[in-house]
């Protein structure tokens, strides 16, 4: 009974969750091509090639952001399917509690997890990276489509620092660079300046050279100053894919990177405590859905009563549109370095657990 039980349950859950997702993602698509279709034609070009090809990189992006509430609407509705047919009765009729209900939906709800983490922490920045890339490539590149990355990027070099106005080319070609030569204690030796530094044959080459070196012995006095056409950077440890990594958002890169730029400390343009928050939301993505599983699952017994189905479906649905603002609330003030990382990222998901948790209980003992 349990087994064909959980089998009728993950495939009325599953589908409803996937009619939900599908619906959606058309729609917040749809409003998004409606907004972004002239500056999309103004980007790359016209054609339905160049439509299709912004949708598809588009895409798993509204998916890993949609799966959430995709999860909390779809199990709404496959619990006021079972209402309206008296299979929520039934199962309580065999002697099923509330909690054992809700543990009879974690295999699909492990299924959609896993999903909903795979999308968010692969799928997601691989598309992203994609469109940001090609907006690079692009004649007229305006950034409207995604969050800007900060106007200067700062990455380390062992003891240097770069500083790069511009990220081009998939990273192969940097522009507005200024290079802090320092020594093994993070003294100032020279200011290197170039308009334009250019990836060729595993090296970086910067043309149109000032450099402004520092007299060890009076570093209060003004810099030397000295030029040349170009600079060959034999020793840089940064790469292409480093400068890419560096002007991208936190929430666009996987957790491998995220952990890479968390901890090797000033290689990222932002500070080390926001890749370190985002680590933590990768970590937390898969919890996202139980949570709000779990928000819907006490709705199903006042489902059984006329009087209360309309005001706890209601709740249901106010308590994840309040996940969705708190979890806004807690990464603000976790990037402003307010609160620690881990409290921005977990802080949403204890809370609601524990709210979905207690309605539950105390559906359970009534």
């Amino acid at each position: 009974m349990p087994r064909t039980l959980v089998l009728y349950l993950s495939r009325l859950l599953l589908g409803r969750v996937a009619l939900v997702l599908a619906a959606f993602v058309a729609l917040l698509h749809l409003f998004d091509l409606l907004n972004n279709a002239q500056e999309i034609i103004k980007t790359h070009g016209q054609g339905s090639s160049v439509l299709l090809r912004y949708s598809l990189l588009r895409i798993p992006q509204l998916v890993a952001f949609m799966i959430p509430f995709a999860t909390l609407i779809g199990t709404l509705l496959a619990l006021a399917k079972l209402a309206r047919q008296s299979e929520v009765t039934a199962t309580r009729a065999i002697g099923l509690s509330f909690r054992q209900i809700f543990l009879l939906l974690a295999p699909p709800l492990l299924l959609l997890s896993v999903i909903h983490a795979l999308v968010s922490d692969q799928l997601a920045p691989y598309a992203n990276r994609a469109l940001t890339l090609w907006e690079s490539e692009s004649a007229a590149v305006i950034g409207a489509f995604d969050p800007p990355a900060p106007e200067t990027v700062w990455t380390r070099d062992g003891p240097d620092m770069w500083q790069v106005r511009d990220v081009q080319n998939r990273g192969r070609e940097l522009l507005g660079v200024t290079l802090y030569r320092r020594d093994g204690e993070g003294n100032l030796l020279a200011q290197v300046m170039s308009p334009r530094a250019v990836w060729e044959n595993g090296r970086w080459v910067l043309s149109d050279v000032s450099t402004y070196f520092v007299d060890s012995a009076r570093p209060e006095a003004m810099p030397q100053r000295g030029s040349e056409p170009t600079l060959i950077l034999e020793t840089s440890m940064l790469g292409p894919d480093n400068f890419i990594d560096a002007s991208a958002t936190p929430g666009g890169l996987p957790l491998s990177e995220l952990l890479h730029l968390t901890l090797n400390p000033g290689l990222g343009s932002f500070p080390d405590y926001v890749y370190a928050i985002w680590v933590h939301k990768r970590l937390s993505l898969p919890l996202i859905v139980f949570v709000m599983a779990l928000l819907a699952v006490p709705v199903a017994g006042a489902l059984q009563r006329s009087g209360g189905a309309i005001s706890a479906f209601a709740a249901a649905v106010a308590m994840g549109f309040a996940y969705f603002v708190a979890d806004g609330i807690t990464l603000a003030m976790g990037q402003s370095g307010s609160i620690p990382p881990w409290l921005a990222a977990w802080s949403p998901l204890l809370v609601f657990f524990c709210i979905g948790g207690w309605w539950l209980l105390q559906l359970d003992n009534d």
